[in-house]
């Protein structure tokens, strides 16, 4: 191979890792609940990745959610460290979990935090991993957690995903936990909704039986094959309008 020509080759190839590197790097949404996160904002957000505002819904109205409300977490270190400041709070309703079906997203007392996050155009998301910090009150908090996702925002079972479940300790104490789940994509400019549900508990108080706080969801943009055909394909062209200009005239 010709220097001119391995050296267009190994542009080619640096500048595709690096759209590539860009493009389907793992980033990580997470909710801290502070300041600048207050009323569930995401805290941090990818170029390729758009939205994710939470909320609490189908709640004890004897409480009503908070996402600014001051009562530090502790006691655990996460993926993005404590926020230590603020976090989310509701009052679940008494519902049996997990959540395992369709059916079960439609039931009213099923307690859940919402967030929907967009991809850029021409890319999809891929969930890799989900934690979260969790103080659930003793004897009356839940004791299940199930994170779920729908890409037309629960509508359909066929679209709804069981992401993964994990038990929660009702002691009235903070800690980290990590929701076991296998690398989930979905479809390009798609838009998932995601769902975070606190089940087996208590309502019926005054007061709070569920806090998070220190949500994080590691997400994958990829982009379409076409993305990296397309840039290929334009610098082979210039690599080849070049390697004309070099080519000596013929007398």
């Amino acid at each position: 191979m010709k220097p001119f020509s391995r050296t267009l080759a190994l542009f080619a190839g640096l500048v595709v890792f690096a759209v590539a590197a860009r493009a389907v790097g793992i980033t990580d949404m997470y909710w801290r609940f502070g300041t600048a996160g207050g009323s569930g904002l995401p805290f941090h957000s990818s170029d390729n990745v758009t939205g994710g505002v939470m909320a609490a819904n189908q709640f004890d109205v004897l409480y009503a959610p908070a996402f600014d409300s001051v009562n530090p977490s502790a006691g655990y270190s996460g993926l993005n460290g404590i926020s230590r400041n603020h976090n989310a709070s509701v009052e679940v309703k008494n519902f049996a979990g997990p959540i395992t079906s369709f059916a079960d997203t439609f039931n009213p007392t099923a307690t859940y935090f919402e967030f929907t996050l967009t991809p850029a155009s021409g890319m999809k998301l891929q969930a890799t991993a989900f934690e979260l910090g969790s103080r659930s009150e003793t004897g009356v908090g839940p004791t299940t957690l199930t994170l779920v996702a729908s890409s037309d925002g629960f509508a359909t079972a066929f679209n709804l995903t069981i992401l993964g479940t994990t038990t929660l300790t009702a002691n009235s104490n903070w800690a980290l936990y990590n929701v076991p789940m296998s690398p989930t994509t979905w479809g390009f400019d798609t838009p998932v909704t995601f769902r975070i549900y606190g089940t087996d508990g208590t309502g019926g108080l005054l007061t709070p039986n569920w806090r998070i706080d220190d949500v994080t969801l590691s997400l994958v943009a990829v982009p379409e094959p076409s993305t990296y055909a397309t840039l290929l394909g334009g610098l082979l062209l210039l690599g080849a309008r070049a390697l004309r200009r070099r080519k000596p005239a013929v007398a």
